[in-house]
């Protein structure tokens, strides 16, 4: 008999490999409280989101498979924001929509 799982979906993967880590882009729904990250790098990923437009700068994601959460700060605007990831290992930064970005509908 086949488990459920019980992990949390993440909104953003932080995945790849030296010279090629990506992080999907995504955009919330007007009632979302929060974003969700996983990282599955192999390496610590530091990230830092300028303006503080999610709760909780800078995050550091270890190398595993568990989600973590942070808040939307209620007075960030609808808009696009675009953050930093680090993957500590190797020094690069994870590439998105070059940066990464999370698109915030109000």
């Amino acid at each position: 008999m086949a488990m459920a799982s019980t992990r949390t979906p993440a909104d953003v993967v932080f995945k790849g490999h030296t010279g090629d880590y990506r992080a999907n882009s995504h955009k919330t729904k007007p009632n979302d409280t929060h974003v969700c990250f996983r990282n599955m790098t192999g390496s610590p990923v530091r990230v830092w989101f300028p303006g503080n437009f999610l709760l909780g700068s800078p995050l550091t994601l270890d190398d595993s498979t568990e989600t973590r959460c942070l808040e939307i700060n209620p007075e960030a605007a609808s808009g696009t924001y675009t953050y930093a990831a680090q993957v500590t290992a190797t020094g690069e930064f994870i590439k998105g929509n070059s940066p990464p970005e999370v698109i915030i509908d109000r």
